[in-house]
């Protein structure tokens, strides 16, 4: 359990750094890919600083796995730092939350998770809850939903549950062991598909953010938190099952979030989504 908590702390700092950055300094999405870039292969480095790697003997399940694994974490970053730009911390955090369904189902028909009526009520109620947080309803401020943060919220769903199904793959294979090498090459892929759209974008939308200390910093710190989170939930779902890990660590950041949002962010909470 103190590794769950540590893990949705390093989460609300990294998601908390994140919105700061979208709604105060990028300005198109060359500025998110190079960020996101920089993340990652912080995370990398940071991954092989702290656990090591051994290359030579990494299974093509593992490589395959990690290769996806880092095409879904920069689905879910892209989208979510874009989501962040037209729409609340909050409101995205919400839809990132759903996507425990993604994990939590095949974890329980696929892998055998054990189940219980507490977890699947639990769980029902939290969508209910999910369907009055984004109810477009009258005492909903409309202006919060659009179309724009809706699609690049449920892309970020999507990445952020199939992300979780690679990890929780790992854990249940014969080569739960290659936890680090799987990290570093899901590290690696995503730097690289960064690379490619950035070269492909960058005329069009050039970089608007430069490289400073004061920027450089936190930027670091992010990545290391990326590292810290994969590590965690890998070591996590090692002795908790899905279904436990990942919605204790959602629906956490999710009402966390939405304290920061309101205090730090200025945003509204309507009656419906309190």
């Amino acid at each position: 359990m103190a590794m769950l908590a540590a893990l949705i702390a390093i989460g609300i700092f990294q998601q908390t750094s994140q919105n700061y950055f979208c709604k105060n300094l990028f300005q198109n999405k060359s500025d998110n890919f190079i960020y996101s870039l920089v993340v990652y292969a912080v995370a990398g480095i940071a991954t092989f600083i702290g656990g090591g790697c051994v290359f030579g003997n990494v299974a093509t399940f593992t490589i395959v796995d990690g290769f996806l694994y880092g095409l879904f974490l920069t689905t879910e970053l892209f989208c979510t730092l874009e989501a962040y730009k037209c729409g609340s911390m909050s409101l995205t955090t919400m839809m990132i939350v759903a996507s425990i369904m993604i994990p939590v189902i095949p974890s329980w028909i696929i892998w055998g998770d054990p189940v219980t009526w507490q977890q699947v009520s639990g769980i029902i109620v939290m969508f209910i809850a999910i369907a009055l947080i984004i109810n477009l309803g009258k005492d909903v401020d409309k202006g919060s939903i659009t179309w724009k943060w809706f699609v690049y919220a449920f892309v970020a769903f999507l990445g952020s549950g199939f992300a979780a199904i690679c990890e929780k793959s790992l854990t249940e294979s014969p080569y739960a062991g290659q936890s680090n090498e799987f990290v570093i090459i899901g590290c690696i892929s995503a730097v690289i598909l960064m690379a490619l759209v950035l070269l492909l974008n960058h005329k069009e939308e050039p970089i608007t953010i430069k490289p400073t200390v004061k920027l450089a910093v936190p930027v670091v710190l992010v990545g290391v938190c990326n590292w810290l989170i994969c590590t965690l939930t890998l070591k996590i779902l090692a002795v908790l099952p899905a279904s436990v890990t990942f919605t204790v660590n959602n629906g956490a950041r999710l009402m966390i979030l939405t304290v920061i949002d309101v205090i730090f962010f200025k945003e509204k909470i309507t009656k419906s989504q309190y």
